[in-house]
């Protein structure tokens, strides 16, 4: 399992700056290999570290799938966003981490009370409400900045006379 998710960054690393095409990169197919193998044999063992008929169960199943794409997304957003918020539009980093504020204080609020709601209804109707109301309180942002989304709410990139002012040794923050 280790040289197949080993493999397997390395070529999701490698591969833009060497082309997809090169060697190397499509010789990290052999993940692929390792990861089937690695699943074949957890079916057939007795005690197997990764019990794969769990995922037999849909409930299970979809709260998984829904909390991969939910994290996927959220901590890709953690990531790309202050860098876009200093790289696009000239932020500085304070001010791009001032800016990922609301969506940290988000998941400071929503953790407690998804749990009680979950303890008091169940699991499944926190988990719809919290999938759905994403897209939902992401339309009026998007439709207020010509239909971008939440990127739309972002302020316009900076003049290049703007980006002279705060160069490196002038911040204004």
């Amino acid at each position: 399992m280790g040289a197949a998710l080993l493999t397997l960054v390395y070529a999701l690393i490698e591969g833009p700056s060497r082309g997809w095409t090169d060697p190397r990169v499509i010789g990290c197919a052999v993940a692929v290999v390792l990861l089937v193998a690695f699943l074949l044999l957890e079916l057939r063992l007795a005690e197997s570290m990764l019990e794969l008929r769990l995922f037999r169960d849909d409930t299970l199943s979809g709260a998984l799938l829904s909390g991969f794409v939910v994290s996927f997304g959220m901590f890709g957003a953690l990531f790309f966003l202050p860098l876009s918020m200093q790289g696009v539009l000239g932020w500085s980093p304070s001010g791009s981490a001032y800016g990922g504020l609301p969506m940290t204080a988000m998941l400071v609020v929503a953790g407690p009370l998804s749990g009680r709601l979950a303890a008091r209804y169940g699991p499944r109707p926190p988990m719809v409400f919290g999938l759905a109301i994403g897209p939902i309180a992401d339309a009026p942002t998007g439709a207020a900045h010509g239909g971008g989304g939440a990127a739309g709410a972002l302020p316009a990139p900076r003049s290049s006379r703007d980006r002279a002012a705060t160069a490196p040794g002038r911040r204004l923050d």
